[in-house]
């Protein structure tokens, strides 16, 4: 049947039939159309924002010796101020020179990655000078042999009481001088504030 021998209400019923069914197939193909970009439009985005927010976690290494409790190697993921290294440490101990310290370190200036920083100790107790070391160490300010010295003398380093000098004792002869981390109640603090004081 050609539409042109259709009569006029028989165009327009056949129109009406049509459209809907134009209509239907055209959003058809439209959603079918998303439908297969969707995936992939949402895993690129989903992998360009994973790595818009993947960020690599940068070590920093940084090392303090000298007058602080723990002295060592830190690793830290944020830069420190000097003032909040010493701190990470442990804070300095009694025989820091804390003139020196303030004189010439500035304790709020930045640490570079594998920078050290020493913090040196007060005069009288540097290579085992007189003065206080001469009261607490030996006769003319010699250093304490931890090998022979008496138990009055260990006693009055610092740290160390009459129940860790007899462990001191006992425990001799000492090949080195690190080997007295190995007695109970000297901590890496206590050592290092004897290591100036004491010698074989």
């Amino acid at each position: 049947m050609e539409i042109k021998n259709l009569s006029k209400k028989q165009r327009i019923i056949l129109i009406a039939i049509s459209l809907p069914i134009l209509i239907s197939g055209f959003y058809l193909l439209s959603g079918k159309e998303k439908s297969l970009k969707l995936p992939i439009d949402d895993k690129g985005t989903s992998i360009q924002n994973d790595n818009d927010d993947f960020s690599e976690e940068k070590f920093q290494y940084v090392e303090i010796t000298g007058q602080v409790a723990s002295p060592g190697v830190y690793q830290t993921t944020k830069r420190l101020m000097v003032i909040e290294l010493i701190q990470l440490a442990g804070g300095l101990t009694d025989f820091a020179d804390l003139e020196t310290v303030h004189k010439d370190i500035s304790l709020s200036s930045i640490v570079e990655d594998r920078q050290k920083i020493y913090i040196p100790a007060l005069p009288e107790f540097k290579n085992g000078s007189p003065s206080s070391v001469g009261i607490i160490g030996g006769e003319n300010g010699e250093k304490i042999n931890i090998n022979t010295a008496t138990l009055d003398q260990l006693d009055a380093l610092p740290d160390i009481g009459p129940a860790t000098a007899n462990k001191i004792i006992a425990a001799r002869p000492y090949k080195t001088i690190e080997d007295l981390k190995n007695i109970e109640g000297i901590g890496d603090k206590t050592y290092n504030n004897l290591i100036s004081l004491i010698t074989l």
